[in-house]
């Protein structure tokens, strides 16, 4: 999947959805 930028940190915060879960990068 693409990487979705959530609001919060101006994009610092990125959550990648793969099939095995969503990963939070950037915290």
């Amino acid at each position: 999947m693409e990487p979705a930028k959530l609001p919060g940190c101006e994009g610092s915060v990125e959550a990648i959805i793969s099939s095995k879960g969503i990963y939070y990068l950037g915290m």
